[in-house]
């Protein structure tokens, strides 16, 4: 039987079935692994993907939102 492990940030590989680590983060389960090296070069990716609903911001820009002004047509 594997032996798990869990990171600092809050991600577990834990052991599932007789050979494999599940990798869980957030209550979620994201996958099924054969090694530990695996599981970590899986998470080490997961952690530098953007999350759902993430917005990246340009903070050096100076660019400001205009509002939308609505036409009457005629």
């Amino acid at each position: 039987m594997k032996k798990g492990f869990i990171t600092q940030d809050h991600y577990a590989a834990i052991p599932y079935g007789k050979k494999q680590l599940m990798i869980i983060f957030d209550g979620e389960q994201l996958e099924i692994v054969n090694t530990e090296l695996q599981a970590k070069k899986f998470i080490d990716d997961h952690r530098t993907k953007p999350g759902i609903g993430t917005v990246f911001v340009d903070s050096s820009s100076s660019v400001k939102m205009k509002k939308s002004r609505k036409t009457k047509n005629k």
